[in-house]
């Protein structure tokens, strides 16, 4: 009887030892991710200076929740503790702040951390495919921003070449009517071959021959990039006067050089 006694105390024993040898392990691989996290993200997220070493994250509880699931995650970890990091208004001086760490794994694998540290100010960081998606997203989104200010910026060289070519010579090109200065208003622009030629259409205004000032009247350009400079057909809408019973649409041609893009050549 005092020998299976003596067996089942060891048992206990043995799994309990298992238990906390467990926990410490957990502990150690936690400790390593929130280690790892901090050295990535805490001069980004919180202003602050970690010195990447494993003493400086302190562990006060650890739970799993086994039952969370979703599409990415089948295990979560929350952690809280406290860390010590640095600012850059006192670097001399170590400071300490408590956190609460959520890590989502996939299988063994993590893919995602946040982080909240004073329980307020999170930062998360993203691992294994979920992170290659964010930063291909991130990549294609910045792909995009600057494709918008590249488009951006050529609208006003273009708005500008096309208002310097009207201001020049709108009344030569179209029989002494006179061009309203600054009056273009771009309402598409396409482009082909990286803007080698770009298309636009819009509105203007201009006078007649007679002072009748004419508001909202359709334009259609293309600009060629001919490699010594640019090549501008301006296509426009005018009036009826009276040779036209109705409107009509009339076209001028224009040169401009690279060196010297205010000067206009009519062609």
């Amino acid at each position: 009887m005092k020998t299976l006694l003596l067996k089942r105390k060891l048992l206990m024993l043995t799994c309990l030892l298992l238990t906390v040898g467990n926990i410490n392990a957990q502990k150690s691989e936690m400790r390593s991710l929130i280690v790892d996290f901090l050295t990535q993200k805490c001069e980004d997220c919180y202003n602050a200076y970690f010195d990447g070493k494993s003493k400086s994250v302190r562990i006060s509880t650890l739970q799993e929740h086994e039952e969370y699931y979703n599409e990415d995650f089948n295990r979560r970890f929350v952690v809280t503790g406290f860390f010590f990091y640095k600012t850059y208004y006192n670097p001399k001086k170590y400071e300490s702040a408590e956190f609460t760490a959520i890590i989502d794994f996939f299988g063994n694998n993590v893919q995602q951390i946040t982080f909240k540290k004073d329980h307020l100010y999170e930062c998360t960081r993203l691992y294994g495919e979920k992170r290659r998606a964010h930063e291909r997203e991130q990549r294609e989104k910045q792909r995009q921003m600057e494709e918008k200010r590249t488009q951006q910026a050529k609208v006003e060289e273009y708005k500008t070449m096309l208002n310097d070519l009207c201001v020049e010579k709108y009344s030569s090109m179209f029989s002494r009517r006179e061009y309203v200065n600054n009056s273009i208003v771009f309402e598409s622009m396409t482009q082909e071959g990286n803007y080698k030629i770009v298309h636009i259409k819009g509105k203007h205004q201009y006078k007649g021959r007679y002072g009748d000032l004419y508001k909202d009247m359709p334009f259609e350009a293309k600009i060629e990039d001919t490699g010594n400079g640019y090549k501008i057909t301006f296509k426009k809408r005018s009036k009826a006067d009276f040779f036209h019973s109705s409107d009509y649409w009339e076209t001028g041609t224009a040169t401009i050089p690279y060196k010297t893009k205010r000067r206009i050549l009519y062609i």
